[in-house]
């Protein structure tokens, strides 16, 4: 059984809110949600910016007593969850409940915890026997898609994959293959991660954080700022989502994964790795490379991932590089982390959904080596009819998703 797959919800949890035409309206727009740190003391910090979200979705989407049992990042991905479900017109009964799946990525999943141990370990305040059990029964990775599964009462598979920047697009990867084969009818795929003191030291230790502007590709960019967030899509199959009259967003073609076993850090310096995940994602969606017309970039802003990405397309793509579309949203949202490529995902679904491509902001001087047509600063109205949406990883975690616009004719 081939069944297609289509995309007909989306969920989203950003520095904009949670409302997804706000989201739009804002990304479009090219508005930086960039904002001054006030989650964690920044005063030791040269950087004190980043995508902290101060709007949440949690108050909203969340039974009292879900607050109470999850930590922030299970929190959020149920509220996401919700919201695409919502989106979907899903109704969840006892006919499918069994034929439902989830699927989330992460970084640092239930980091908090922790942290908070952390603080009660060396800090002023200590906590008392029942705090660091509960922050200990918390912290697994695996509480989040448990999270969802619970608070949905949904009985399908339910996986966790913590391939850092590239986890949401694992996570929509394993879900198209689910429903795919017929083995589940609907699955809810997504990325989740929080703001944590860990990850702000973390890339201000590597010295990978701008102290002004996030500029993917800009000749002189800085860095990357550390974000938050979390979205979610809902996928099924074609016949299903046409059965319940469902919005189509976008049809999920196929995907490509690699690693470059080269570095914990550094990316391959040939790019090896991005560019077999592109090739393997072509030809799983059965389609030419030159069927591509946008590219939704990793672009974090900084000098190696820039730079490796931009090796890998103009390798992968040649002298058609120049007339591929291409932007990134980091400059807008930081990095998310484990949610960076699930957020692009519903940016791609959007894409396609109404014809315009958000810009990559605070671009002033494209770097030289960049050979593809990056939108820079103004959204663009552009009907794209299929696209890739690529993120990369720690570790050499490489991941491609191809997406076409749904044909209702």
């Amino acid at each position: 059984m081939n069944r297609r797959v289509v995309i007909t919800g989306i969920g989203i949890n950003s520095v904009f809110g949670y409302d997804k035409k706000i989201f739009w309206d804002n990304i479009t727009k090219g508005n930086s949600g960039i904002t001054d740190i006030d989650i964690i003391d920044t005063s030791k910090y040269t950087n004190k910016r980043g995508g902290q979200i101060k709007n949440s979705c949690i108050d909203q989407y969340l039974k009292e007593e879900e607050k109470k049992e999850f930590g922030k990042c299970s929190q959020w991905a149920i509220a996401t969850s919700r919201l695409a479900i919502e989106d979907s017109n899903l109704e969840i009964n006892d006919e499918n409940r069994e034929r439902i799946g989830v699927a989330f990525g992460t970084t640092e999943g239930e980091v908090q915890s922790i942290q908070s141990i952390d603080d009660s370990l060396y800090g002023d305040k200590k906590a008392d026997e029942n705090d660091i059990k509960y922050w200990v029964k918390s912290y697994p990775c695996n509480r989040i898609p448990i999270a969802v599964s619970k608070a949905l009462k949904i009985n399908g598979d339910c996986i966790i994959n913590s391939n850092a920047c590239s986890a949401g697009n694992y996570a929509v990867g394993y879900s198209y293959d689910l429903i795919r084969s017929g083995r589940l009818d609907y699955m809810i795929a997504g990325g989740a991660d929080v703001f944590s003191r860990i990850a702000f030291t973390g890339f201000n230790r590597l010295l990978a954080v701008s102290h002004d502007e996030v500029r993917p590709f800009d000749a002189n960019r800085k860095g990357m700022m550390v974000g938050e967030g979390s979205a979610v899509v809902i996928l099924e199959s074609l016949e299903s989502a046409l059965k319940r009259n469902a919005h189509i967003y976008a049809e999920v073609l196929g995907y490509g994964i690699s690693n470059d076993a080269y570095h914990i850090t550094t990316p391959h310096p040939e790019a090896e790795g991005v560019i077999s995940a592109m090739d393997k994602a072509i030809k799983n969606s059965n389609i030419s490379k030159d069927d591509i017309e946008y590219i939704s970039l990793h672009g974090t802003g900084t000098n190696a991932n820039d730079k490796d990405e931009m090796i890998a397309l103009d390798k992968f793509f040649g002298d058609r590089c120049k007339d591929i579309m291409a932007s990134s949203i980091k400059g807008a949202l930081g990095h998310s982390m484990g949610a960076a490529s699930a957020i692009e995902m519903v940016v791609c679904a959007l894409i396609l959904d109404t014809g315009i491509i958000p810009p990559t902001i605070n671009v002033e001087n494209i770097d030289e080596k960049c050979t593809f047509n990056l939108i820079t600063n103004k959204a663009k109205e552009c009907n794209i009819s299929i696209l890739m949406n690529n993120a990369y990883a720690f570790g050499g975690c490489n991941s491609c998703v191809i997406m076409k616009k749904y044909d209702w004719k």
